[in-house]
């Protein structure tokens, strides 16, 4: 007599091998959801079989960084989108924004700074973030960084 265990075991085994949802038997896909990686069932929508992986260290850095506009051009679309978008102003408030001196753009942690960061690069706007900021665009350090 075999053992319960050892079946539903040798079940799911066998359905995760083929490529199925041991649930349903539908296609299981491969899905990445946070810090979650694993075999996911779309039609009952759970994960059959998960793992934790590399967390990037953007994600535990708990810094509070600031970003602070150094030129922008108050007659540039762009440049007042984006800083529209970021500091949450509308056109005048942005354009009035654009005339002070190092005013303050973003505060916040690692990971929202660099959604911030790659805003601004990509309008070419020129800023500095204090304390340095140690990532690289894909949210790992850079070689230069401690």
């Amino acid at each position: 007599m075999s053992d319960p265990d050892d079946v539903l075991f040798n079940a799911i085994n066998e359905a995760l091998t083929r490529g199925c949802c041991y649930y349903c038997g539908d296609k299981a896909e491969g899905r990445i959801e946070g810090s979650c990686q694993g075999a996911y069932c779309s039609r009952c929508g759970i994960f059959l079989v998960a793992t934790s992986y590399y967390f990037l260290p953007i994600r535990e850095d708990r810094t509070c960084y600031h970003i602070q506009l150094r030129h922008a051009d108050a007659r540039n679309p762009r440049h007042i989108r984006t800083l529209a978008r970021l500091t949450h102003r509308n056109y005048l408030q942005t354009r009035d924004l654009i005339d002070e001196s190092w005013p303050l753009i973003a505060q916040a942690f690692a990971l929202e700074i660099l959604d911030a960061k790659k805003a601004l690069d990509a309008a070419g706007i020129a800023y500095t973030i204090t304390p340095p900021y140690p990532y690289d665009d894909d949210g790992e350090k850079r070689g230069d960084s401690p």
